[in-house]
């Protein structure tokens, strides 16, 4: 679009009001006469931008949100958008990137997310940067599972019987047992002389758990085994319980973002005894190995799928 702007033309004198008093009609009558200035300013690169100077106290204001009303499309695109899942921001990224797009992301333990700007910088066969405006982004945020919310936030934290009796009941589909471990997490347990639970020994854990909720603890060792033996005593007759044995650990599998594949990680399984109460908890064995593991893997599939590169961290503000 090509707009000329002329000046406006010069208004015949005119007399004015004499009285001192009458100022303000004086400078009514010189902003409503004073016509505009055109101001043409280069730019660094020899573009030109077309300013007009208002006559009410010389303001410079810029035409180009004006004239950008009457154009047929923007110089430039810019927004964000949002995506859902894996295939929908590969797809996006492939439809609308550039040569210059890149792909950054966050590996935050609990808001990861990947984020492509469009029109990023360059470099010239010169090695010269040549910038550009970042204004063209699309973002992907990784959502995590709730199997891994509901692990990760419960880790190392300690819980009453009952509480954590509930919790083992209703995350033990998430306990995994079978032979297809890999071989660092098969010396990880042979190193610790660890003795992994299956799902219906951690289910009759629970039930025994909730059954001596009321009961102090008579005495409790760690056995040769590797697991835990804890003698409850009851406290409305003194009657000593049965030992409850408790395995030191066990494994799951889940995911760790929403859609994604499973991971197995081991668990330890603790307690605290204080004043004849026990405390239960669990940890969850570098949990942020498995995480970066996680995000690494989205970043290598998103790089080959989009045939741009990925990089760990945030993109220029």
């Amino acid at each position: 679009m090509s707009v000329t702007l002329k000046p406006a033309p010069t208004p015949a004198p005119r007399a004015l009001p004499t009285n001192p008093a009458d100022a303000d009609a004086i400078i009514t009558a010189v902003e409503r006469l004073s016509g505009y200035q055109a101001l043409t300013i280069a730019g660094a690169r020899g573009e030109a931008a077309v300013c007009a100077i208002l006559p009410t106290g010389k303001r410079v204001e810029s035409l180009k949100p004006l004239l950008e009303q009457f154009a047929f499309a923007p110089d430039r695109i810019s927004g964000m958008a949002t995506l859902r899942d894996e295939a929908s921001f590969v797809a996006h990224v492939r439809a609308m990137k550039e040569p210059t797009t890149a792909i950054f992301a966050d590996p935050d333990f609990g808001k990861p997310s990947l984020t492509a700007v469009y029109d990023y910088h360059a470099v010239s066969t010169e090695e010269l940067q040549l910038p550009n405006f970042c204004v063209h982004r699309a973002l992907w945020p990784l959502t995590l599972s709730k199997e891994w919310t509901a692990w990760a936030n419960q880790s190392g934290k300690a819980q009453s019987p009952t509480d954590f009796a509930e919790f083992l009941e209703r995350h033990v589909p998430d306990v995994y047992w079978g032979d297809l471990m890999s071989d660092y997490t098969k010396q990880l347990i042979a190193q610790l002389e660890l003795r992994l639970a299956t799902p219906s020994q951690l289910i009759a854990l629970s039930r025994n758990m909730q059954v001596n909720v009321d009961a102090s603890v008579k005495q409790a060792q760690t056995l040769s085994s590797g697991e835990i033996a804890i003698v409850y005593v009851e406290t409305h007759n003194d009657g000593e319980g049965q030992p409850i044995r408790v395995p030191n650990a066990f494994l799951i599998a889940i995911p760790v973002i929403q859609g994604g594949p499973t991971y197995q990680l081991l668990v330890r399984l603790r307690y605290r005894l204080a004043s004849g109460k026990v405390s239960w908890f669990f940890e969850l064995h570098r949990a942020d190995v498995v995480f970066d593991a996680a995000v690494q893997e989205i970043c290598t599939r998103v790089a080959s799928e989009t045939g741009r590169p990925v990089y760990l961290g945030s993109p220029e503000k």
